[in-house]
């Protein structure tokens, strides 16, 4: 009888061509990035942090404002109108504005001021705080603030992106060692029916005793049952695969058992494997959780900035021009059509500014707590590269033992096997080296699977896509 195992060692120990349809891990990544429903809603957190930046830019918007009045009965009839437009900008607080108002009709002394010539009273002019609110005041803080959190949210959404590669992938792996122990207990499962049919002649030719026959029978039973769980794990590992493998409309998409590759050899080592501390360099850089921790520790600065600038006192400057338009019949108001220049300022000494000294405590207490989870996030990241680094290597010499030791218990079956036709041999004495060879090749294509997935943890660690 030829080697019971030989589809399944060329499979572990023979660079094979993949078949045309093999699913490719590249295709489920690619399948993650365009349809995964957790990297859509990673997308509208992007679209969130963008609306709240527009937001933001708002408080840089134009603002007219319009104000009238009018008196129609009464001693002092008449009907004022006042727009006027101003411009925040983000430089310095600056401020420029732009207004117009129209006075006319009969004013009490005290409202004189309220009265324009016929075309109504132009002014321009520009304010700007220089203490409080000049470098920085809550508009610009808040749009510095929305900028600093898309660099939050692009890394979440960088780190969701990896989590999800990592987990397709073992996903991924886990479906193909899946597949292969399936045709591990399949081909245990044909040697028992084969052997079946050689008892039942043997038996016929009165060479084996019948207790034979049925101890065979009894295990193919058993072998059987140990099919139906292998295709149990399977059904359930398309399954789980089929969550990151979907259509183009978004929907699971469970894999063929016809579209299973070949496990891999030998895969070629990642990049840096070789140079851990090169490795552990790039995956601190890489991390997208030092990234996110990193922007928030910047946010907490703009914070203090806002903070001090508002325990300052407020001092405002403004400079104002104004010129009257169209004639006047009235003498008195001659002297508002001409151009008239005027500078004004307002001081304010805030007393006590417990808001802003609260602010600005609760802003450093911030900040010195991002800065110790950014220390113990960096070495748990470098612990985490180590071990993931440990796990490959470990992994690759239990793949090595593995598959080893199935040649081995292969050799030893099919020894029993020969001996077994010959009439040395009993049917439990075959059974012995045929269930230690499938447990064998069992573990050997689970070896190779922990290599891939070890494989997948520590280039997700170094930011890169498994392969």
């Amino acid at each position: 009888m030829r080697s019971a195992y030989a589809t399944v060692f060329v499979v572990l120990a023979v660079a094979t061509e993949a078949r045309a349809n093999s699913l490719r891990l590249v295709d489920v990544l690619e399948s993650v990035r365009s349809t995964h429903p957790l990297l859509a809603a990673a997308d509208a957190a992007i679209d969130r942090v963008d609306a709240q930046a527009l937001a933001a830019e708002g408080a840089f918007d134009p603002q007219v404002s319009v104000q009238g009045s009018t008196i129609a009965t009464g001693p002092y009839q008449r009907a004022t109108l006042d727009t006027e437009l101003r411009m925040p900008t983000s430089m310095f607080g600056l401020t420029p504005f732009v207004g117009w108002r129209l006075g006319q009709g009969s004013f009490a002394d005290y409202d004189e001021k309220l009265q324009t010539p016929g075309g109504g009273e132009l002014r321009a002019g520009v304010s700007m705080p220089l203490l409080q609110g000049m470098k920085i005041d809550r508009p610009r803080a808040e749009r510095s603030k929305a900028a600093i959190a898309r660099r939050v949210a692009d890394a979440e959404v960088a780190q969701r992106l990896l989590d999800v590669m990592r987990d397709a992938t073992f996903a991924y792996w886990d479906w193909v060692a899946a597949g292969h122990r399936l045709d591990v207990r399949r081909t245990q499962l044909a040697l028992a029916l084969e052997r079946g049919r050689q008892i039942d002649r043997a038996v016929a030719r009165g060479s084996r005793p019948p207790i034979e026959a049925v101890d065979n029978a009894r295990l193919i039973a058993a072998r059987e049952a140990l099919v139906v769980n292998a295709e149990r794990d399977q059904r359930r590992a398309s399954l789980e695969l089929s969550l990151h493998l979907r259509t183009e409309h978004g929907h699971p998409a469970p894999p063929d058992a016809s579209q299973r590759p070949e496990l891999p050899v030998e895969p070629l080592d990642l990049p840096l494997e070789a140079d851990l501390e090169a490795a552990v360099g790039r995956g601190l850089r890489a991390a997208p959780r030092l990234v996110e921790l990193a922007a928030r520790r910047d946010i907490a600065g703009v914070d203090i900035a806002l903070a001090r600038n508002q325990t300052l006192p407020r001092l405002d400057v403004s400079a104002l021009a104004t010129r009257g338009l169209g004639g006047t019949e009235d003498p008195a108001l001659d002297s508002t059509a001409g151009l008239a220049v005027g500078v004004a300022a307002t001081f304010q000494v805030p007393i006590g500014v417990r808001n802003a000294r609260g602010a600005l405590a609760i802003a450093r207490a911030d900040q010195r707590r991002i800065a110790a989870d950014q220390q113990f996030a960096a070495d748990r990241v470098a612990v985490e590269i180590r071990v993931a680094h440990a796990e490959l290597a470990a992994a690759k010499a239990r793949s090595r033992l593995a598959q080893r030791n199935a040649e081995l218990a292969e050799q030893l079956a099919a020894a029993e096997r020969t001996r077994f036709e010959r009439g040395d041999s009993t049917v439990v004495l075959v059974n012995i080296r045929e269930e230690a060879a499938a447990d064998a090749a069992a573990q050997a294509v689970d070896a190779r699977a922990d290599v891939m997935r070890a494989r997948a943890r520590f280039a997700t660690l170094l930011g890169e896509q498994p392969r």
